[in-house]
């Protein structure tokens, strides 16, 4: 497959722009849109992935060390704590020192905040890498002005991404843990939510509570049925808990 070096060639010959409209074509191929607003809007969308795909060939071209893409939605799978898992890896790059890189595509919001928790909302990227010989786990988010990568790796592979023995900020939420360190708590979270799936684990226990920001209980559409709140303690607007002491 194609990388770095086939990239840095086709920006040299000048022959980028073609080499993008190419794929934004082939893409289009696959586009299924209803009449009557089939050419405009084919028009339309085969202008923004044009856009979009030149504008993440710029955010590659900035990676300094040489690569190789080696797989692309790859199948995959995957045992984690004697569960067997099967997944659709987006993209693996194999690194100038022979290890890997794996990366999800994301359109939306994208956080390396969440791998640090013991229940990960978005644990793909973590499962993907288990087991494997990777020095990096990343995030590509590919939206208008904001296309990076987000995610972290043992040292600097990517553009923008501190190398973690470097990244004070995410080391310090890591609780001070080194690379290997990070390895074993992400090898034990999964292992644990691997357990609690095959041992029929189903107590009410929302990640991040029914008050957090971040909570499933935001998008719960039977709260009437659900109990969760009343188990939470209530908070005057100081923030002080008004639980009386013979409810504690």
């Amino acid at each position: 497959m194609e990388g770095s070096e086939r990239l840095k060639e086709l920006y040299e010959r000048g022959e980028i722009d073609g080499y993008v409209e190419n794929i934004a074509d082939e893409a289009m191929k696959e586009a299924r849109i209803e009449p009557p607003f089939k050419k405009r809007f084919f028009e339309l969308e085969r202008k923004r992935l044009v856009s979009l795909l030149r504008g993440w060939v710029e955010v590659e071209l900035k990676r300094g060390a040489r690569f190789r893409v080696k797989a692309v939605e790859a199948e995959r799978i995957m045992e984690i704590g004697g569960l067997a898992l099967r997944g659709r890896v987006d993209r693996i790059d194999e690194l100038e020192d022979g290890s890997e890189l794996v990366i999800d595509y994301k359109s939306g919001k994208a956080s390396r905040n969440d791998w640090l928790t013991e229940r990960p909302k978005e644990p793909q990227l973590l499962i993907y890498s288990a087991g494997g010989n990777f020095s990096g786990v990343s995030f590509a988010r590919l939206v208008p002005g904001e296309l990076r990568f987000v995610g972290i790796s043992k040292y600097e592979v990517l553009p923008g991404i501190k190398p973690f023995e470097s990244d004070g900020n995410f080391r310090k939420k890591a609780e001070g843990k080194d690379w290997d360190g990070l390895m074993d708590f992400w090898k034990t979270a999964l292992e644990g939510l691997a357990r609690d799936f095959m041992d029929g684990q189903a107590q009410i226990d929302p990640n991040g509570g029914a008050t957090g920001s971040e909570s499933a209980c935001r998008y719960c559409e039977l709260p009437a049925f659900c109990r969760v709140a009343e188990l939470l303690p209530v908070t005057s607007e100081e923030g002080e808990d008004e639980r009386s002491d013979d409810d504690r």
